[in-house]
């Protein structure tokens, strides 16, 4: 009895060591969740649409399976007990003299059986008592899961590291400004997100739409700071997702190098008003009811890469 609760308790222990593994393994190199059920969603998502999905992926998980499984097997396996049977001798008694018969061995049966086999203790007049040699059963300790060792994926869905804070924020707009932005983007139907650092710069806005547009701006700013920030999310989201295309839509009001810029991406307004007009000729289309499992996928995303971006 004390065995078996011995052995629940050790795969009891195994299974949740296992289990956190996974999850970190999944986590800093897909930024995969595995007890989130939208990130599972999402992956039902992907294969529904017959998206690429990184074939490591799938190996990750056979190999994380298999061992889970493997090493609860070395754990909870039964040790059968190795019994060693004694060798017995047996001779003749030497002559007293020529008249006398021959010395006959004489067999006692007896009816104790050890796995299995039945033994026999043998009475012989010139052979001495045998005694068994006790042999050693070797314990063997149940062997550690190898260690994975797969190849180094690009992934920036790592864990937080814990770095100052940048100091060159680029924003010196008050909060009256970023509330107007903000509420422009949000009467027309595009869900604001928290403006991270990116490459030690700040945006005024970020925001997203539905069918995977994202919107990024700031007052005052130069346009190669939007097109560094652009190119940044543009190599975060090639390097973590397949075949999804993110259409960034950047913008700057009273950009200094707007006379002289060679950004033609980059959208130009003089004032706040200029933007609204502009976006109230695109608003964003509310999701539909199709959509919005999509939709919420997308902005989970976002968030993802909004919370880690400042430590790339």
């Amino acid at each position: 009895m004390r065995n078996r609760l011995d052995n629940i308790l050790l795969g009891t222990l195994w299974l949740l060591a296992a289990t956190l593994g996974t999850s970190f393994w999944f986590n800093t190199k897909f930024g995969f969740n595995i007890f989130s059920a939208p990130h599972w969603q999402y992956l039902a998502y992907l294969q529904a649409s017959k998206t690429p999905v990184a074939p490591s992926f799938y190996i990750s998980l056979g190999i994380a399976s298999f061992i889970t499984i493997f090493g609860l097997y070395l754990l909870v396996r039964p040790k059968l007990r190795r019994i060693a049977l004694p060798i017995m001798k047996t001779g003749k008694a030497p002559k007293k003299n020529e008249s006398n018969t021959k010395t006959v061995a004489t067999v006692v049966p007896q009816s104790d059986t050890l796995m299995g086999v039945t033994t026999q203790n043998v009475n012989v007049r010139s052979a001495p008592t045998q005694h068994p040699i006790p042999v050693a059963v070797s314990q063997h300790a149940p062997a550690r899961p190898p260690h994975l060792n797969l190849p180094m994926a690009n992934s920036y869905i790592a864990a937080p590291i814990v770095q100052s804070a940048p100091t060159n924020d680029s924003l010196s707009t008050n909060d009256a400004d970023n509330n107007a932005i903000r509420e422009i983007f949000s009467r027309n139907g595009y869900m604001i997100k928290k403006s991270p650092y990116i490459n030690k710069w700040r945006p005024n806005l970020l925001a997203i739409g539905t069918n995977e547009v994202l919107w990024i701006g700031a007052i005052g700013a130069a346009t190669h700071q939007v097109k560094n920030a652009i190119d940044k999310l543009n190599q975060i989201f090639s390097d973590t997702l397949d075949e999804v295309f993110i259409n960034i839509n950047g913008f700057s009001i009273g950009a200094p190098d707007a006379q002289n810029t060679k950004n033609q991406e980059i959208l130009l307004f003089d004032t706040i008003d200029d933007l609204e007009n502009y976006i109230k000729q695109h608003p964003n289309s509310a999701p539909t009811q199709d959509e919005q499992e999509n939709f919420d996928a997308y902005s989970e995303y976002i968030d993802t890469v909004i919370g880690y971006i400042g430590n790339l």
